[in-house]
Order: structure tokens, then C-alpha cells, then sequence
């Protein structure tokens, strides 16, 4: 039971320093959780180890500058430890235990795929399997698990809703998503939450200002010169033809 305490204790002070981006003290947390955890049977302690484990995992991928491979090796990791916490929440499903950590677990499975989370992040490609990947956890959270989800889930699934869309090229929709994250973000006062979805509006409109100005081409100076020109010549043409008003007129 000690055992069982301590790893539970840790676990909610990995979660704890992770917010405050405390990356060091987080995986100290983890670490010590996770050896007390390896003395317990306990398959609702497990899935919370992998749950924490994937966090750290993505928090720090978020926070800190890494190259290509570096950064595909961790999430590939990250998403191996999610993985391992839907299955284990799963499987409690069928028990007297029900945590909720697959709703979370999913979403944050498309949001790794989708890589919104910073400007820097949004402005790299996303390959049409991460998006594909994405695309299929939101549309299993909305058929399974909807209706049980959470304000913060709810936030988190709007959020993720923006950014498939934002990977599709559909801003407006993308932009609509993110007004609904934001207006459950300030109703429930998850302050978190609330700067780094103002930072996707922010770029999206940007984007879509920006995209407005290059549909809007005007002509250019050189452009109108050269209509000038030939109109001339065409009125000099029509004035020495047979043909022309000046000679109807005779």
C-alpha cells in the first residue's frame, strides 16, 4: 500500500512540475514513481505511469529545439506510451475502474501527429499519415466517448479539431474550431489553455489576411502601361482605316 502511495504521490508532482516546464524535476518525479510502481500489481497505476510518461514525453518534444530524428525518435515514444495507457484504460472499462485517461490519450495522440503546438512547429510539414493518424482518433473520440468527455476535454478536442484543419488548408473551419476551445478556455477559467490557443488565431488570421491579399492582384503599373500602348496603336489604326468612325462619318 506504501508502494502504491508514494508512486501516486509522484506521479501527481511529475503532472505538477511538467506545468511549470520543470523538465528535470518532472523526470526525477516520474522515475521514482515508476520504481514504486514496479512493486505493485496494479493495472489503474500502470495506465497512470504510461499517461505521465507520454505528457513528459510531449511537453519536453514542445519546449526544447530538436532536430528531425531526435524529435521523430521521441515521439515515437511518446505515442508508444499513450498507446499503452488507452489499452490498459480499455481494459479497465470492462472492470469497477474508470479513469478517463483514453478520451485525454486519444486526443493527445492527434495533436502529437497533427505538431501544432508552436508557431515553429506549424510552419514544419506533417506527412498525410500523421494527419490520416489524427484524423481517425478525433473521429473515434467523437463516436465513442463524446458524450462522457469533460470541459477540459471538450477544449482539448476543439483544439485538435483546429489544428487537422489547419493541416487540411481549411482555415476558416480551422479558425471556427479554435473560437469554440477558446470560449470554453475563459468560461471554465482554464487560463493555460487560453495563450496558446489566441496564438493559433492570431496566426491563422494572418494567414487567411494574407492569403486574401495575394488572391487581390492588382495591376501593376508596367501592366496598365502596356494596355495604354495598345490601345493607342489601336485608335492610331482605326483612324488611317477606310473603315473607321472618322470616315462613316464623311
Amino acid at each position: 500500500m506504501l508502494d502504491f502511495l508514494v508512486s501516486m504521490a509522484n506521479l501527481h508532482l511529475t503532472g505538477f512540475y511538467r506545468r511549470q516546464s520543470k523538465h528535470g524535476k518532472a523526470e526525477s518525479t516520474i522515475k521514482i514513481a515508476d520504481q514504486n510502481s514496479r512493486k505493485v500489481n496494479s493495472r489503474f497505476l500502470r495506465a497512470l505511469m504510461f499517461y505521465e510518461k507520454a505528457n513528459n514525453l510531449t511537453k519536453y518534444i514542445s519546449s526544447v529545439p530538436l532536430d528531425r530524428f531526435a524529435r521523430r525518435k521521441l515521439v515515437e515514444q511518446s505515442k508508444d506510451y499513450m498507446k499503452q495507457c488507452i489499452a490498459l484504460c480499455i481494459e479497465l472499462d470492462d472492470g469497477s475502474i474508470y479513469i478517463k485517461k483514453h478520451h485525454f490519450g486519444l486526443l493527445k495522440l492527434a495533436l502529437l501527429d497533427l505538431n501544432c503546438r508552436t508557431r515553429a512547429a506549424r510552419e514544419q510539414l506533417t506527412s498525410s499519415k500523421c494527419i490520416a493518424d489524427a484524423k481517425t482518433c478525433l473521429e473515434t473520440v467523437e463516436e465513442k466517448y463524446r458524450k462522457e468527455m469533460s470541459e477540459g476535454q471538450m477544449i482539448q478536442f476543439f483544439v485538435a479539431k483546429s489544428d487537422l484543419n489547419y493541416r487540411l488548408g481549411d482555415l476558416q473551419a480551422a479558425q471556427s474550431y479554435a473560437s469554440q476551445a477558446l470560449f470554453l478556455a475563459e468560461t471554465h477559467g482554464f487560463s493555460l489553455e487560453i495563450t496558446a490557443i489566441k496564438e493559433r488565431q492570431e496566426d491563422m488570421q494572418k494567414q487567411i489576411a494574407s492569403k486574401e491579399t495575394m488572391d487581390f492582384e492588382p495591376v501593376s503599373y508596367e501592366e496598365t502601361r502596356h494596355v495604354d500602348t495598345l490601345s493607342a496603336s489601336t485608335v492610331s489604326s482605326q483612324n488611317n482605316s477606310p473603315c473607321s468612325s472618322g470616315c462613316e462619318m464623311e
